[in-house]
């Protein structure tokens, strides 16, 4: 009513203007066209889109909708004007069974609970005879999230996508597109977090790819024991990268890898998609079907193949500020938070774009953990000198800053084909020549055993408490370098990769070399000797606390609707502790928007 008195001031201020003289019955007719314009629904036909080639037989057709004065009852869908189907709940779609080949005229109906309808612009389809495909790519995982998982594929002619997937193996649920495409990419939306999804491949008329070795995990909501690969420059397509990988595999066994980064030059030499194909979807089957792949750009990675092949987030869906762009993105995984940035392709000054979104990114961050990634190193003596060259230069004079500001705990890159890892460092902006003892904050291997693990003296995320930063560039060669920068504490021309352990306090970083050997290795530690509360979030109805603890003690949750003074609720029982980091769950909470809430330490 608001908005048709709103309407009506307006109006009538014009009618009685000097000069100006509108019947009653002319009013009422602007009246009725304004009142019957704002209570009209929305719809449109989302899949298939307009123009494009089906598989004929049985076509998916979705809808989405809209409706300002109330909700919608139901959509009907219509092939010029044969009803073809309806449906009364969201999601709003239909599957158009048995259609023989030929073009045909799309409409969807939508009608509301008032009685207003409307219809939607007319999609033109062109079903066609599937020609029998070939899998000749993938399947491979993007953009992992706790409640989303985006699947692709490619194929050696053009299909429909269908992904059929559940849990424990028993594929109940599916999502299709009738519409023929040679690259497909299926979103799995509604997921459960940190959950085993098993799922097929292939097109609405049959199964591509299938089994037991076929699963994706979604991330987790709460903290957890989290393994990461990275590997660097490792795009060759040689039998060296191979073993590369190998060792990795027979390293981490049935311990399944939750994140994998690539730190750039992931397809030698320009990027092109025969180059991805041999040196990524050749080299990688395996781990590509069951972990997503969190890519940077190297300045091999220069062809447009590289956003052709690869789904990243730009809207902040995997975590983090969006970024309005696939070059750089951000991504939370467990109590970590990673930042990709783009050293090849971006401005990288401290004014531009890239710098602006990152400073905003790490201000919202409430992850434990940072961990930023990207091509050109800061500081290298490898087959690249960061003394000279730009990229390397003004990454570290630019960006490093804005990282140190913000308590960024660790940076890789690639770039240089050699293993490089840095003391705990902080304030080097310069040439190596200008590396001054303060700004080595612990000139220790880092290791338990040997002078004990770079510790940050604040639990979370403090400024300036230092940074190690790693160059793993020989996943694909190892070629040549003075190796002898004066932050690094370990410098190598070794081939391998790096791993990470993350589990609540303690980072534990490994260089695995293509023969299986570990030649180096380090810890990072935060102090866990303050009692707080990590943090506290809602996913859903679920409100999930994590706080420190220490093993063995009990401690209860309390909750205050007001702040001055608090009046404290019990609001769990007693819950014990296994560990140093407890997380307790509530799975149906009630919705208190003001409440604060509080551990308490019990006797």
């Amino acid at each position: 009513m608001r908005a048709w008195n709103m309407v009506y001031s307006t109006i009538r201020t014009q009618v009685n203007r000097p000069g100006l003289s509108y019947s009653s019955a002319l009013l009422a007719a602007i009246f009725f066209s304004i009142a019957a314009a704002s209570s009209a629904p929305r719809v449109e036909i989302t899949t298939p889109s307009t123009n494009s080639i089906v598989d004929a037989g049985n076509i998916f057709i979705g809808a989405k909708t809209s409706d300002r004065d109330g909700s919608i009852a139901a959509v009907e869908f219509y092939e010029t004007d044969r009803k073809i189907g309806e449906c009364f709940t969201k999601p709003f779609n239909t599957i158009w069974s048995n259609v023989p080949p030929g073009v045909y005229t799309l409409t969807a109906r939508a009608i509301d609970k008032a009685g207003g309808s409307a219809t939607s612009e007319a999609v033109r389809i062109d079903a066609r005879t599937p020609l029998p495909s070939a899998l000749i790519r993938g399947p491979y995982l993007q953009v992992g999230t706790p409640y989303s998982m985006v699947i692709r594929w490619r194929t050696d002619v053009p299909a429909g996508s269908k992904v059929t997937y559940g849990i424990g193996g028993h594929l109940t649920q599916a999502v299709e597109s009738a519409e023929q495409v040679v690259d497909h990419a299926v979103k799995l939306s509604n997921l459960r977090p940190d959950t085993r999804y098993y799922y097929s491949v292939g097109s609405p008329s049959g199964i591509l790819a299938s089994g037991f070795e076929y699963f994706l995990t979604t991330s987790p909501v709460v903290e957890k024991h989290t393994r990461i690969w990275a590997i660097g420059d490792s795009g060759t397509a040689s039998a060296d990268a191979r073993s590369v990988w190998e060792a990795y595999r027979d390293f981490t066994g049935g311990r399944l890898t939750d994140v994998w980064l690539m730190l750039g030059d992931n397809a030698y030499y320009s990027g092109t998609d025969p180059e991805y194909q041999r040196a990524v979807f050749d080299m990688y089957p395996g781990i590509l079907r069951q972990t997503a792949v969190w890519p940077t750009r190297g300045n091999h990675d220069a062809s447009s193949a590289y956003h052709d092949i690869f789904t990243l987030p730009t809207k902040g869906e995997a975590g983090g500020t969006p970024s309005g762009t696939e070059h750089y993105y951000s991504f939370d995984y467990s109590n970590i938070h990673f930042i990709c940035l783009d050293s090849s392709f971006s401005v990288r000054r401290r004014d531009g774009a890239m710098c602006t979104w990152l400073r905003a990114d790490l201000a919202a961050n409430f992850k434990e953990w940072v961990i930023a990634y990207w091509h050109h190193p800061p500081y290298s003596k490898g087959s690249h000198d960061s003394d000279w060259e730009r990229e390397l230069v003004e990454m570290r004079e630019e960006v490093v800053p804005i990282l140190e500001e913000f308590g960024v705990d660790l940076v890789l890159s690639g770039h240089s084909h050699c293993y490089e890892r840095s003391f705990l460092l902080r304030g080097h902006y310069g040439l190596s020549t200008t590396l001054a003892p303060s700004m080595l904050l612990n000139t220790a291997s880092g290791r338990f055993e040997d002078g004990g693990p770079y510790l940050k003296a604040t639990a979370g995320l403090d400024a300036h408490q230092g940074t190690v930063y790693v160059v793993a560039g020989s996943s694909g060669w190892a070629t040549f370098g003075s190796m002898d920068h004066p932050a690094m504490f370990a410098s190598f021309l070794v081939m391998g990769s790096l791993i990470l352990d993350v589990e609540g306090p303690v980072l534990n970083a490994t260089f695995l070399t293509k023969d299986g050997t570990v030649d180096d290795y380090f810890s990072i530690l935060k102090d866990t000797s303050e009692f707080r509360l990590r943090s506290l979030h809602r996913a859903g109805r679920q409100l999930i606390l994590t706080w420190d603890s220490i093993p063995g003690k009990r401690y209860q949750i309390e909750y205050s609707l007001q702040a001055e003074p608090p009046r404290w609720t019990t609001y769990s029982g007693s819950i014990q502790s296994s560990g140093h980091r407890t997380t307790w769950i509530d799975y149906s909470a009630p919705d208190r928007p003001k409440a604060i809430y509080r551990v308490r330490e019990l006797e």
